[in-house]
């Protein structure tokens, strides 16, 4: 494969803040890979690549996906959200669905995860950090399904 730019369009209106900032460990030591993070204004997501869905947690909270350049991201929403069991999370995609950049796909009640004393920060990170180089962010404010919010290169499999 050649290599290709790749940006992720921001999952959430809000701002941008680096992984660092999100309270769990395993996001905030890059543990799961490179990405950022979102603390959201609202409780609409949306898709940040084009690609496929190839996993959802019974939760609903967080969803894997592979772009159509063949990487592997994490979406995750909010920090202990597995512990509310789906409640007040709303998907309109499902295991195995294409999906196109910007388009919408949960809705998630940001003020029933903050009533419960949870984070409804929202992270985007891609798990192979080994296929991607040349990351750039961009931080500051972003608008859900049309900002992008981190470009890179994508060095590493082939396409869907």
């Amino acid at each position: 494969m050649k290599n290709k730019i790749e940006c992720l369009i921001a999952p959430c209106t809000g701002k941008t803040v680096p992984l660092s900032a999100v309270p769990d460990e395993v996001f905030a030591n890059g543990i799961l890979g490179e990405g950022i993070a979102i603390e959201p204004a609202d409780g609409k997501v949306f898709a940040p690549v084009d690609g496929i869905i190839t996993s959802v947690t019974d939760s609903r909270h967080a969803l894997t996906l592979m772009s159509a350049n063949g990487t592997d991201l994490l979406l995750h929403i909010g920090v202990d959200t597995v512990s509310l069991a789906g409640e007040g999370f709303c998907l309109h995609v499902a295991l195995g669905d294409r999906i196109k950049a910007g388009q919408p796909i949960a809705d998630v009640d940001i003020a029933l995860i903050r009533s419960r004393g949870l984070s409804a920060i929202c992270s985007i990170v891609v798990t192979e950090p080994d296929k991607i180089e040349n990351i750039e962010y961009h931080p500051g404010d972003c608008i859900g399904g049309k900002d992008a919010v981190m470009c890179y290169t994508v060095t590493g499999k082939g396409a869907l």
